[in-house]
């Protein structure tokens, strides 16, 4: 029984063995030797492949697939219907129409992400498959390059000089000479070709030229340059010297400007405050009609407190002594009243404020008691007010 048993698994064994060698033999037998394709990015492509298979008659499925992380659909094609892949979609197609024993794949606009491999199945029933792969690179040529220069390029002193490109397939390497005013190439040490830097120390006038950077691949190259200029001691001091002062002279014009505008806005300050003094009212009438002829004649006032003050024995022999000494004959006092009025529009006195005037405060007045105390005194001025009150000022 023991014997029995032994036999079997050992058969089971053997069966199992020889199925996984006819599978592996199977699959040698349909599977062509990987082909290695460059080319430049945004170029077009063809992985070439051919069935020995009819693929119309047999019925066959044709499958490209793009093998990295997973595997991703590029196109199939089965019974007259093809299926894109999403990430290939309007990049890719057979090279010849379907069906065809030609399988080969056309590859568009290629991307650097494009670089990998790519599998192509022909399945046809009752047949060993027919399988062959492709390997994909999308070289990049390197951008243009950016030169620059660390450290200060003083006399005596250390500088290097960097250039790197920011995309490049493969990685470029990088090439400094000088052009000008006479060609000179450099070698490690000085320069390291990967990084891009070319140092160069203990600096002398002669150093002093046009430096140019080559970055080169498989694919393309780009320069960049830089104009070395060698600068004494003396000429950087008036260099930061210059630049101090050019500072320094920005913040003073800074302060300049706020000190000229602070002043300009306390003067509209001023100016507006002495404004909202000046007193405002309507227009004067041109001719009062009503307005006595004689300067010594008695009148009687709508106001009685106008009336008593014009009325006073000091105005009176204000009126005599000021007569006394001006000889030339009194104007009417309609006149006088219309011309204190008209002049009253033209003028602005602020209390306090004006030269060679004293002013004072009479009370706040009427435009008629103004006509009836003006026919007394030739003293009183009459100003025009915000408020639409006339302001009488007496002259002392």
């Amino acid at each position: 029984m023991k014997d029995g048993s032994a036999e079997c698994v050992s058969m089971e064994l053997c069966r199992k063995v020889a199925l996984l060698s006819l599978l592996c033999l199977w699959e040698l037998s349909g599977l062509k030797a990987l082909t290695s394709i460059d080319v430049v990015r945004g170029a077009q492509v063809e992985l070439k492949a051919s069935s020995n298979s009819n693929i119309e008659q047999s019925g066959s499925t044709v499958i490209w697939n793009f093998i990295s992380d997973s595997i991703v659909l590029v196109i199939s094609y089965n019974k007259g219907s093809t299926v894109y892949g999403s990430q290939f979609k309007g990049r890719v197609g057979f090279v010849n129409q379907m069906p065809s024993q030609d399988v080969s794949l056309m590859i568009n606009k290629t991307l650097e992400s494009d670089s990998g491999r790519y599998a192509c199945q022909v399945i046809t029933s009752g047949t060993v498959p027919f399988v062959t792969e492709f390997s994909l690179n999308v070289k990049v040529p390197p951008s243009p390059p950016n030169c620059s220069v660390i450290g200060t390029p003083t006399l005596r002193g250390n500088v290097t000089l960097s250039c790197m490109s920011s995309e490049g397939k493969p990685a470029p390497l990088y090439h400094w000479k000088k052009t000008k005013p006479k060609t000179e190439i450099f070698f490690p040490p000085m320069q390291n070709s990967e990084a891009g830097t070319l140092k160069l120390t203990n600096l002398s006038s002669n150093m002093t030229g046009l430096y140019v950077c080559t970055a080169n691949n498989t694919v393309g190259s780009a320069n960049c340059s830089i104009n070395l200029e060698i600068i004494s001691t003396n000429k950087v001091g008036m260099i930061v010297g210059a630049t101090v002062g050019s500072v320094l002279g920005f913040i003073f014009l800074i302060f300049i400007l706020i000190g000229f505008l602070v002043v300009f806005k306390k003067r509209s300050y001023v100016e507006d405050d002495m404004a909202n003094e000046i007193k405002e009212d309507a227009q004067a009438p041109k001719r009062v009609s009503w307005a006595k002829s004689g300067m010594g004649s008695d009148v009687i006032s709508k106001n009685g407190t106008l009336s008593s003050i014009a009325s006073s024995p000091h105005h009176r022999g204000y009126s005599r002594h000021h007569d006394s000494h001006h000889q030339q004959p009194r104007h009417p006092a309609s006149d006088t009243a219309d011309d204190l009025l008209q002049m009253s529009m033209n003028w602005a006195i602020v209390e306090g404020r004006c030269t060679g005037w004293q002013v004072i405060l009479v009370q706040q007045c009427s435009v008629s008691h103004l006509l009836d105390w003006v026919q007394m005194t030739e003293n009183l001025v009459f100003l025009l007010s915000f408020t639409n009150q006339p302001t009488c000022y007496l002259k002392v």
